[in-house]
């Protein structure tokens, strides 16, 4: 863990809201095609329920990491979000929105991105106004 300046912090969280906003452009303007297109040829009977993982997330990810955009994307928000959760913390405002951004399934799911890009924003406002030695004595 690195030591907190406001400088990195601001940073992190602002490549963290940039990455995040790349990935919900390309996400509605491409990808969720893809994933439409996969579950398109999803046979009838196929399982689908929640507790089993569908064969098409499989091949959704499959032609997914192919897209060098994707692969980058999701390597920068796996690189970033557990530094955006300590500076949630060093905050003391919450993670959960940063917490729910996983790739279980190929896709980060729409209602977890924009939670977490709104939840980013408020991180940036409070941490712009935040006196770091004062923050780092009441830690």
């Amino acid at each position: 863990m690195t030591k907190r300046t406001k400088q990195h912090d601001s940073e992190v969280l602002a490549e963290l809201l940039s990455c995040l906003e790349k990935f919900q452009r390309l996400k509605l303007e491409k990808w969720e095609k893809v994933e439409t297109e996969v579950d398109a040829t999803n046979l009838p009977g196929t399982p689908t329920e929640d507790w089993i993982i569908p064969p098409d997330n499989e091949i959704l990810a499959n032609i997914l990491l192919k897209d060098s955009t994707y692969r980058k994307l999701r390597e920068e928000i796996d690189r970033l979000r557990p530094e955006a959760i300590h500076i949630a913390h060093f905050l003391k405002m919450s993670s959960s929105p940063l917490e729910w951004l996983t790739f279980i399934n190929p896709l980060i799911g729409n209602d977890a991105l924009e939670s977490a890009i709104d939840h980013l924003k408020q991180l940036i406002t409070k941490q712009k106004g935040t006196f770091y030695l004062l923050q780092k004595i009441l830690a």
